[in-house]
């Protein structure tokens, strides 16, 4: 609903494996901006600036992010939102981790107030923040003539959602904040444990989440576990039956994404298991 053929899209890397196909898909050309773990994998404007061009249309936004689960400041989203309203672009912010931040996360804000209406487009759903991933439902919230653009191309997609997950995900928006907040609370227990357990192992170094559910893990790539970390996830799978994501997926070699979203007990096996195969003595 976006791209003509040979439009270009920016994309802040580490980010979801789905976005570049989905441009491609459309005909566009995903362009790649890397962003730095000191700035918690979010662009600064000099790096969007220099991967501007004269084909680019959109900006894609997320924020908490999978795979780091890096929260952004509200100084960072207020300046991007900014200079992608003054480029003229419309900024596609990714919301569907909103409702789960943690305590010492940044306050999070959303683009909207700091570029134009009619340049926001905000992408939402009750997959992660209400664990109705099979539910398949999600919306999008934008300007009048983009929505009616996009359910044309749904209407011959998908043609729509079941009507009872419609009616429960309307019934988990309406009365399940309480539960909501309780899951935020337990994935926060889970993400302080993991983390130090993970930290304590020699060769591997963990990128402390803000939100979401998922632990960034740098590898060390003379650890000798593995020569990256796509054979280092692989082998972790082959012989000790713990899965991770590796890093080159999201455009970030190096590193590997660890879900948390599991019982307490299946983190501290996996922990035990990934010691072993880290070649040192667990930690637990």
């Amino acid at each position: 609903a976006l791209l003509d053929p040979g439009d270009e899209v920016l994309m802040p890397l580490p980010s979801w494996v789905s976005y570049a196909s989905q441009v491609e898909l459309a005909g566009g050309k995903p362009r790649a901006v890397q962003a730095a773990p000191e700035h918690g994998f979010f662009p600064r404007i000099a790096d969007l600036e220099a991967n501007l061009t004269e084909r680019t249309r959109a900006l894609i936004w997320t924020s908490p992010n999978n795979p780091t689960g890096m929260v952004a400041t509200p100084q960072q989203v207020a300046e991007v939102a900014g200079w992608a309203g003054e480029r003229g672009l419309t900024l596609i912010s990714d919301e569907i981790y909103r409702r789960i931040c943690f305590s010492d996360a940044p306050k999070w804000i959303s683009p909207e107030g700091h570029i134009a209406a009619d340049q926001l487009l905000v992408i939402d759903g009750v997959s992660k923040s209400h664990c109705m991933t099979g539910w398949r439902i999600g919306w999008a919230i934008g300007p009048a003539p983009l929505i009616g653009a996009m359910i044309k191309v749904q209407s011959h997609q998908t043609s729509n959602a079941t009507a009872a997950a419609q009616h429960a995900a309307v019934v988990a928006l309406r009365a399940t904040d309480d539960s909501v907040a309780r899951l935020v609370v337990s994935l926060e227990k889970r993400r302080d444990r993991f983390t130090a357990q993970i930290e304590a192992i020699e060769g591997l170094r963990v990128i402390r989440p803000q939100g979401a559910f998922y632990c960034f893990v740098e590898i060390d790539s003379e650890s000798g576990a593995a020569a990256d970390d796509l054979q280092w996830c692989e082998k972790l799978l082959a012989t000790e039956a713990v899965a991770a994501v590796p890093g080159v997926a999201f455009g970030a070699p190096g590193w590997v994404r660890m879900s948390i979203a599991v019982a307490s007990e299946d983190l501290d096996e996996a922990v035990r298991r990934i010691a072993r195969f880290m070649r040192v003595e667990p930690v637990l």
